[in-house]
């Protein structure tokens, strides 16, 4: 009975050993018991000189302030999130212990901060490894549930059509499709720009060309051009001039330049942008720009997205990156390039039927989560800051402009590293660097504790 004594399911057997609980792979215990046997291990691990103990009410949960520390422990009572606080001042304590106890209390925080899901407590992890990893709010859930729904492939799902109508409006275009993806987003806007044997020009590591399974060449015949991406992830202009074909039958028909905002958590500048897309015009370009992170773009130049968009003839939005929707995106262009994309759509088995329930999603977030994206870019600084003080850690701060940090961790240790993590319930993506992605479920706690974790990692 949750409302005379809560429960929490702890499945981490070094958590407790650490808090001196009977050692079995599952256990329930008593919040209070447990806030008890915290507070025992608080005193224990403090010199008696140090500091004092007092319960306050709180929402950060290792929240550095100068020499002290701030730890909360957070938990679920019945059905909605109760807080009760534990706060121990230490005084003058080396790094090396600070990463400890904030290691340790990241570990208490997952296991009593928890969703129920069919009954059962699950603890929490932090999930670094891209911005897709949000889950549905309950309030954007509520929102899904009461969504008022019809045909889309018919034409008559009012929340679609809502949705499309608002994204058009939001970025100056004369309508807009929703899909399922960006992938299909993209491959859709690419297909109805280009015909058999065009090309398009595009970045080497775009979006478009490296990670959407070369969907343009193997189902529409167009051929893509990659160009070297410059360190602020433009292409060059003299590479986009040269790599325009002339008119001769030898030659792939240049068709259209693709562009990404951002790339790689780097914002295309306005001034380039305007550049590009006028040599574009030139040549009688198509334009299309892949904009899944655009309002991140938006929120870091502080620029209207529909000045940052007004120069391409189609732009793709993501809804379920940092806006937060489960899936989808929004395909934007004029009436007859959108009438040409919808039948694209079709073709590609996109057609929805009852899709009110996830474009409602779509409305909650764009309602919602435009300008909280700061808060993640926030704390990707933070995040990057504080990796940057670290011997082992190669990190280009010129990257980090919006919710993306990649780092080169020390030769041979990147798997490893990436392993220690996943042990202290922190996911990253890993491969030649590590990429982390900040977002609406990762909060300044959880980068002090990734942190934390690294530091601990290069200190064994």
């Amino acid at each position: 009975d949750r409302s005379s004594n809560p429960y929490v399911t702890i499945t981490q057997p070094e958590l407790l050993i650490d808090l001196q609980l009977p050692s079995r792979d599952v256990l329930k215990v008593s919040l209070e018991d447990l806030e008890r046997k915290v507070v025992r291990l608080i005193r224990a691990r403090k010199e008696e000189s140090e500091g004092n103990y007092q319960k306050i009410e709180g929402t950060s949960v290792v929240e550095p302030l100068g020499g002290n520390y701030l730890i909360e422990l957070r938990y679920k009572e019945e059905d909605k999130r109760s807080e009760s606080a534990l706060k121990a001042v230490y005084g003058s304590i080396d790094e090396r212990t600070r990463e400890e106890v904030t290691l340790f209390h990241a570990k208490v925080r997952r296991a009593i901060e928890s969703s129920e899901i069919d009954g059962a407590w699950f603890a929490t992890m932090i999930d670094l490894r891209s911005d897709t990893v949000t889950k549905p709010t309950e309030a954007m859930r509520q929102v899904m549930a009461r969504a008022p729904v019809g045909d889309d492939v018919w034409g008559d799902d009012p929340t679609v059509n809502a949705l499309e109508a608002k994204v058009a409006q939001l970025l100056n275009k004369e309508a807009s499709l929703f899909v399922s993806s960006g992938t299909q987003s993209n491959l859709v806007a690419l297909l109805s720009h280009c015909q058999r044997g065009d090309e398009y020009l595009v970045g080497q590591d775009a979006h478009t060309y490296k990670y959407e399974g070369g969907g343009a060449a193997v189902l529409g015949s167009i051929q893509p051009q990659p160009l070297p991406l410059e360190n602020d992830g433009s292409i060059s202009l003299e590479n986009i001039k040269a790599a325009i074909k002339p008119s001769d039958f030898h030659y792939a028909i240049t068709r259209l330049l693709s562009l990404e905002n951002t790339i790689s958590g780097r914002v295309l500048s306005q001034s380039y942008i305007g550049q590009a897309c006028a040599l574009a015009d030139q040549f009688s370009l198509k334009k299309h720009l892949d904009g899944a992170r655009i309002f991140n773009a938006s929120i870091k130049l502080g620029v209207n997205v529909k000045d940052m968009v007004s120069n391409f003839d189609s732009v793709s939005v993501c809804l379920s990156k940092g806006l937060g929707a489960p899936v989808g995106s929004v395909l934007c262009g004029s009436h007859t390039f959108i009438k040409q994309a919808r039948r694209w759509r079709k073709m590609l088995g996109g057609g929805m039927r009852q899709a009110g329930i996830i474009a409602a999603a779509g409305i909650y977030a764009l309602d919602n989560n435009i300008e909280r994206l700061q808060e993640d870019h926030d704390n990707a600084a933070l995040l990057a800051r504080d990796l940057a003080l670290v011997d082992e850690i190669g990190i280009d701060s010129a990257w980090v402009q919006t919710n993306m940090v990649f780092i080169k961790p020390a030769a041979g240790t990147a798997q490893a590293l990436a392993t220690h993590l996943q042990t202290h319930g922190i996911l990253v993506d890993v491969g030649s660097t590590i990429r982390m992605v900040t977002h609406l479920q990762v909060s300044r706690a959880d980068v002090l504790t990734t942190t934390a974790a690294i530091k601990n990692f290069y200190r064994r």
